[in-house]
């Protein structure tokens, strides 16, 4: 059976394994993950926080995933990641600014790359963060409450990277998947709690029963895995 996908992100690409792995076996397609906490997959970046010999073996393991891709001629690439908490964090620079400037420069080099080698590449969205650490305060406030929706806390960078992330698919064609519409509302309300389950692990990780609320998001992408046999 053949590699189909390659999945590189940080912490939030393993919270959504999940999904991906059900799917997977639904599909009969193999995939990588290729994941390190606060690393996403960037081009000529530097990241202000880390040594430069961190920085080196981060560059050296994407290399070597890149080398893994083209041997085993993998197509599709799915990005993964906080990328609002990436700059907000002041992960590329102290100044917010520099931050955003550096990751967009990174990621379009990143995503130029891979085009470039007849990658089909798929961005997920950020799932969006709450204000809130779930898991207790579901337990304090409604815990005997099977489904919870909460006001989505507004970002200002997140907003600023959708219309970064919109430009990506218009100049390069990549696929934006969004999470936002399969946890919250018109309304702007979010779910965090689902049949008596949290949604989060945190205010920003999902939860093996969060990730699966994402199947409908991915299952196109699945799909198109499939008419590529």
């Amino acid at each position: 059976m053949c590699i189909k996908r390659w999945v590189r992100g940080g912490s939030h690409a393993n919270s959504i394994v999940p999904v991906f792995n059900m799917l997977a076996d639904q599909y009969a397609l193999k995939g990588i993950q290729a994941s390190s906490s606060s690393s996403p997959f960037l081009i000529s970046v530097q990241f202000s926080q880390a040594s430069s010999s961190t920085n080196e073996k981060r560059e050296e393991f994407d290399l070597s995933m890149l080398r893994v891709i083209e041997e085993k001629s993998i197509k599709n690439i799915f990005l993964a990641g906080n990328w609002d908490g990436y700059i907000r964090s002041g992960l590329f620079s102290s100044n917010s600014l520099d931050s955003m400037s550096a990751f967009q420069e990174g990621m379009e080099k990143a995503v130029s790359m891979l085009v470039s080698k007849g990658k089909r590449v798929w961005i997920v969205l950020q799932v969006p963060s709450m204000d809130r650490q779930i898991p207790r305060w579901l337990a304090l406030h409604a815990a005997n409450q099977s489904d919870v929706w909460i006001d989505n806390p507004h970002s200002e960078n997140a907003t600023n990277l959708h219309m970064f992330f919109e430009y990506l698919s218009q100049q390069y064609g990549v696929h934006l998947l969004d999470p936002l519409p399969y946890l919250c509302r018109i309304d702007g309300k979010c779910r965090i709690a689902h049949e008596g389950k949290a949604v989060y692990v945190d205010d920003n990780h999902l939860s093996a029963s969060g990730a699966l609320l994402l199947t409908e998001m991915l299952r196109p992408a699945f799909e198109t895995m499939k008419q590529d046999r």
